[in-house]
């Protein structure tokens, strides 16, 4: 199975699998029967619009209705990747997700540009392009990740795992170990979030390996924000907390 392997900057190796055709292909046709559903459904409201009027009538609701359906099935997997993280209903239920290039979260440019060359990724050749080229290169990626710099990749069990202490604020944290001042945040952005609830979520390393992930983390991000890691006998994985309490609440989202 063809894996996506990042190098951190803290020097561990995060793999994470690649979405092969097959599933792409279950996605896609997920989201075709919801497309299809839609498509439907509007074509015969405006023949029952049209039923009542003239020639004239047919024949601008026809230009109207394929004009307007061209449009929403751009926009469909454009819109549900950026409000939803990557993924549109074809997406969830099979277990991918959208990502940039280095399995950071996409930015909105990067979904617009699979978005807008979908339209050639559909055309039969004698399959759809997109799939093809899905099946045959070595990221499972067709036109539209090669010019966005995107990849589908599998959701991960770190993924799915429910948000970790959804319910507190760094804000609000009794007996907090560090202390940032009013420029730390600007030195955060969407994919310190993504690497830290990684971090903090991620299950699949001995414990060995993930204190020693825990303590390099600590360092790193105490010195990237600019504060001073408090004496040893402060467990890293107390200040990865606080720094992933910190960074959800004033990192910036992505674009």
């Amino acid at each position: 199975m063809a894996k996506l392997i990042v190098q951190t900057p803290e020097g561990v190796e995060i793999r994470q699998e690649l979405a092969g055709a097959g599933s792409r292909a279950a996605a896609a046709v997920v989201d075709g029967l919801i497309f299809l559903v839609v498509a439907v459904s509007v074509g015969l409201v405006l023949a029952l619009v049209a039923s009542f009027g003239g020639t004239g009538l047919e024949g601008f609701l026809l230009g109207l209705y394929l004009g307007g359906i061209t449009l929403v099935g751009m926009a469909y997997p454009f819109l549900w990747h950026v409000l939803r993280n990557g993924q549109t209903p074809g997406k969830k239920l099979v277990g991918v997700r959208v990502t940039s290039a280095d399995g950071s979260p996409a930015s909105t440019v990067q979904h617009l540009l699979r978005s807008l060359i979908l339209i050639v990724d559909v055309l039969p050749v004698p399959v759809p392009l997109g799939l093809l080229l899905a099946a045959i290169t070595p990221r499972h990626t067709r036109l539209g990740d090669l010019a966005a710099g995107t990849l589908v990749l599998r959701v991960t069990d770190a993924e799915a795992v429910s948000e970790p202490w959804a319910s507190e604020r760094w804000s609000t944290l009794e007996g907090k170990h560090l202390e940032f001042d009013a420029r730390a945040s600007s030195t955060l952005d969407p994919r310190d979030l993504a690497f830290l609830r990684d971090v903090v979520t991620r299950r699949d390393i001995d414990a060995e390996a993930r204190n020693a992930l825990l303590d390099s983390v600590a360092e790193v991000y105490c010195r990237k924000l600019g504060v001073v890691r408090p004496p040893s006998l402060v467990k890293s994985a107390a200040l990865v907390r606080e720094l992933y309490l910190y960074a959800r609440e004033h990192a910036p989202r992505g674009n």
